[in-house]
């Protein structure tokens, strides 16, 4: 619809006193001139602005509707940030919570290892001596518990077999007798207990004998012989000698050590082996056989 408009926003009349009236020859006149002064006409005007103007408005509002959602968009970008913060501060205070921690209980250790120190200085010799062999017959249980425990342990002589507890009993050498003797036939195959390193040598007082050192670091030792194996790695199990009767022995046996940990801390193997040895007689049988022997 045509609107009343001006030049530059105001609204223009043209005025001409005595003047013949010109229209312009256009497709889309926008300027009447007035033939006299009494006569003024406002200038109409007829454009294509309005659509441009609506789709001007419609821009304005999408405009003004993308703001908003990049606002909103802020906003929430906004809170994310302050709860990434949030659990940035929380996951810091955790950790120096933490390692204040593990701080104190370094302290606490320390201290403990410094107490225990000075408890020691305190003690006399003889105290000090019975402390530490209460500490080792306990890691020695403990070490027996576990192979009784374990079903990998393979007993050392093969068939019929007959033994007593002989611990400490005095031999014909006046010693105390270190081991268990697992009477058998001559010739009867040996087996290595578990896996491990094993070495073979002879000496007067036992024949032929070897030394077993586990891989978990126990030592097995086993003597009067008939025959060796071979040295070197053995598996549990794995054939190591025969049943003899060398050295000092008045008997087909082997004379059987067990050290935990290492050798020189023997133990009395018996335990072991009576758990993990079959076909075994009643230990009143006599031993008419068994060495005397170490």
């Amino acid at each position: 619809m045509p609107r009343s408009v001006g030049f530059l926003g105001a609204s223009l009349v043209l005025i001409l006193a005595t003047v013949p009236v010109a229209v312009a020859e256009e497709s889309n006149p926008s300027l009447v001139i007035a033939e006299t002064v009494d006569d003024p006409l406002i200038v109409e005007r007829s454009t294509d602005l309005e659509p441009l103007i609506e789709a001007a408005s419609g821009l304005a509002t999408l405009t003004l509707n993308r703001v908003e959602e990049v606002r909103r968009s802020l906003l929430y970008f906004g809170g994310f940030l302050r709860s990434v913060r949030a659990r940035h501060r929380a996951a810091t205070a955790s950790l120096v919570a933490v390692n204040r921690l593990v701080a104190d209980q370094v302290r606490s250790a320390d201290q403990l290892r410094a107490d225990y120190a000075r408890s020691l200085d305190r003690l006399d010799e003889e105290d000090r001596v019975r402390l530490e062999e209460d500490a080792r017959v306990l890691r020695n249980m403990s070490a027996v518990v576990r192979i009784l425990a374990n079903d990998d342990w393979v007993c050392p002589v093969d068939g019929t077999i007959k033994f007593y507890d002989s611990w400490h009993e005095v031999r014909a050498s006046g010693k105390p007798h270190q081991g268990v003797d697992l009477i058998g036939f001559r010739g009867a195959r040996l087996r290595a207990p578990v896996d491990g390193r094993i070495q073979f040598y002879w000496d007067t007082v036992g024949g032929r004998s070897f030394s077993l050192h586990g891989d978990n670091g126990d030592y097995y030792f086993g003597t009067h012989l008939l025959r060796f194996g071979s040295p070197g790695r053995v598996k549990a199990g794995d054939p190591i000698g025969q049943v003899g009767s060398g050295g000092n022995a008045t008997g087909n046996h082997l004379h059987f050590e067990y050290h935990p940990a290492g050798r020189g801390n023997q133990v009395n193997p018996y335990p072991i082996v009576d758990a993990h040895c079959g076909d075994r007689l009643p230990i009143d049988v006599p031993l008419d056989h068994a060495a005397n022997g170490d």
